[in-house]
């Protein structure tokens, strides 16, 4: 995720991670412009990333696509929502509207 991390461009503060148990990793890197984490899941081949960011001198983008060529991802589904928009808020039909992505299907499957 640091990778991940500078190909965005964003200036990294710290980085946590855990193994889970059995397997998996969950891992968390604070940047200045905020945060890029991501949860695995290997014996399901499936992982979870969330890019948030703010400012105009990162690209998150570069970040998704950085980590989707990493873990060899075959399926992925991908959402970018503004922050300080409010119109999900006010009507919670724009994420069944929209292409969703809050995961990345890993291994080419």
């Amino acid at each position: 995720m640091q990778l991940a991390a500078k190909h965005s461009g964003a200036t990294i503060l710290s980085t946590t991670s855990s193994m889970n148990d059995p397997n998996g990793v969950s891992c968390v890197v604070i940047i200045q412009e905020s945060n890029l984490c991501i949860h695995t899941w290997p014996d399901h081949g499936y992982a979870s990333a969330d890019f948030f960011t703010c400012g105009e001198d990162v690209n998150p983008w570069k970040s998704f696509e950085y980590l989707k060529d990493w873990l060899k991802a075959g399926k992925y589904n991908c959402m970018e929502l503004k922050r300080g928009c409010s119109a999900i808020m006010e009507n919670a039909k724009l994420l069944q509207e929209s292409p969703i992505t809050q995961a990345i299907a890993v291994g080419g499957n």
